[in-house]
């Protein structure tokens, strides 16, 4: 539906006195139907501006002085002279333009960015130590010190909030599922957003939660993402797992979370892995075999 939008309206664009002749307000909240928050001005300077034959169409400082309303609290964080919400422009500019509410949008966006890196390598360096473990309450504790958050934003190196939690350590995995019903409950993180490149949600591929679930055989993570959480088993993800009964041997590939699960499966069996230790992959695997998803 929100590509038949972002279509129609770039489509439009081809006429700037058609967009023009709307009000800001309309035109905002049509932008604001079609991607989620805090994808508005992205779609606005990366999609709609380079398709647009008048792009003061889109410079309008009614529509930037909307967007701008969804980064209030980022704006005050940067007024008041906050560490952690200061951005520098990479080049001068003038006063004039500093004052533009354009130019507030950028700065809020480029501090909402930066806090969405420092949440994702404090949570990276808590899921993979053993002195101190990711916990419901230390994951908490991140999020309320960085929001507010873009929890689908893949950080740098690749992954998501909601991914490290999957990919944790030395956590049992009744932790990571409440870790993961938090950040997809309280925090609408989405469940088929992957790492890497490749053909996932949103552009992306690599590995969703879900592969990562089924691969390392945590069945009731599985259920949460497909029957709750409502993710694709239909995404393939591109990685490589070390196997539980020889940390020298991997598998390797591209697979749907299904083909994960089995080809561990397989693996561990020939690395000699008892059949009560491999219960867990077989439950991942009859979760997928259930209702068409």
């Amino acid at each position: 539906m929100s590509r038949w939008i972002i279509g129609r309206m770039t489509s439009s664009l081809s006429s700037a006195a058609s967009l023009l002749s709307i009000p800001d307000s309309v035109v905002y909240s049509i932008i604001r139907f079609a991607v989620p928050q805090w994808a508005t001005c992205h779609l606005i300077c990366h999609r709609l501006a380079l398709v647009s034959k008048e792009y003061r169409c889109l410079q309008n400082e009614g529509l930037w002085n909307h967007v701008l309303g969804e980064y209030q609290t980022l704006t005050a964080a940067s007024s008041s002279g906050s560490s952690s919400a200061k951005c520098r422009s990479p080049t001068r500019i003038s006063k004039r333009l500093k004052l533009s509410p354009k130019y507030a949008v950028a700065r809020a966006h480029q501090s909402l960015h930066q806090r969405m890196e420092y949440a994702h390598l404090a949570l990276t360096e808590l899921t993979h130590q053993r002195e101190q473990p990711l916990t419901v309450k230390r994951l908490r504790a991140i999020l309320e010190r960085w929001k507010p958050l873009r929890v689908n934003q893949r950080a740098e190196v690749g992954g998501t909030l909601l991914i490290e939690c999957i990919r944790a350590r030395f956590v049992h995995e009744k932790v990571i599922l409440e870790c993961a019903r938090l950040l997809i409950q309280e925090w609408s993180a989405q469940p088929d957003v992957a790492t890497g490149s490749g053909p996932g949600s949103g552009g992306a591929g690599g590995l969703t939660p879900l592969c990562i679930a089924a691969a390392r055989g945590m069945p009731s993570v599985v259920a949460y993402l497909l029957d709750e959480a409502k993710a694709s088993a239909s995404i393939a993800g591109e990685g490589r797992f070390k196997l539980w009964g020889n940390q020298h041997k991997t598998v390797a590939g591209s697979y749907v979370p299904a083909e994960w699960a089995s080809k561990m499966l397989e693996a561990e069996e020939a690395a000699g892995v008892a059949a009560a230790d491999l219960k867990p992959l077989r439950k991942c695997i009859e979760l997928f075999r259930g209702p068409v998803r």
